[in-house]
């Protein structure tokens, strides 16, 4: 039944659940993409009071590291766990790390559905397009607008009201009022790091505003 969701899913069932309330295909890597966390059962051994406390049953715990992450988008069948979260929440580093099945993982329901809630959210319209002759393509191709397109007016108006030594420094004043009110939306996941652009479903990188950096100040130039 895809409307059942356990509370701690594997990440089969997310994809499944997933894919059944967006209409799109849902991978292992596309789950850590959109922030979602792994979760697994660590199994009581004595000796570590700081990592168990008194949770002699053993307790779940998440991974924490970024890097753990992105491996875990290229392995094969397990992941390497090189920090998790003690019982109270406060970082584990170890090494040379666990190794955890990816049948063991798991990922909570109320992330799970968030997710879906907010994929739903900025999904375009499904619009049926009217059709186009084949002679008319390339002119269709050459109206797609890119994330300048988007978001040109309101980089211009972040310009305008404050002052920025270079492309860096927009990028960071962009990131820090993505959200509401912004075309922005932080990156997660993999894509930590990068802005989304929600009405195109892109990211867009640092590297690319600073290569813009030039065209941008004389576009906010313009009277």
């Amino acid at each position: 039944m895809t409307d059942y969701l356990p509370k701690d899913a594997t990440s089969e069932q997310a994809c499944a659940w997933l894919q059944a309330k967006t209409g799109q295909t849902w991978i292992l890597p596309r789950l850590l993409e959109c922030g979602l966390t792994p979760h697994f059962w660590l199994d009581y051994k004595p000796g570590y009071p700081a990592i168990f406390s008194d949770r002699f049953e053993g307790y779940q715990t998440r991974m924490m590291f970024q890097g753990d992450l992105c491996r875990l988008e290229s392995d094969g069948n397990t992941a390497l766990v090189t920090m998790f979260a003690a019982h109270d929440g406060s970082p584990v580093k170890i090494e040379p790390g666990l190794r955890v099945p990816l049948s063991e993982l798991r990922f909570k329901r109320d992330e799970i559905k968030a997710t879906a809630e907010i994929v739903n959210s900025t999904a375009p319209a499904k619009d049926t397009p009217a059709p186009v002759a084949a002679s008319e393509a390339p002119a269709q191709r050459a109206k797609r607008r890119s994330w300048l397109d988007v978001t040109g007016v309101y980089i211009t108006e972040i310009l305008r009201a404050g002052q920025y030594a270079n492309g860096k420094a927009l990028f960071n004043a962009l990131e820090s009022k993505a959200g509401t009110g912004s075309p922005f939306d932080k990156g997660v996941g993999a894509n930590r790091g990068s802005l989304f652009v929600r009405e195109l479903s892109q990211t867009l990188t640092m590297k690319t505003v600073q290569n813009n950096w030039e065209k941008l100040l004389k576009t906010a130039a313009k009277n």
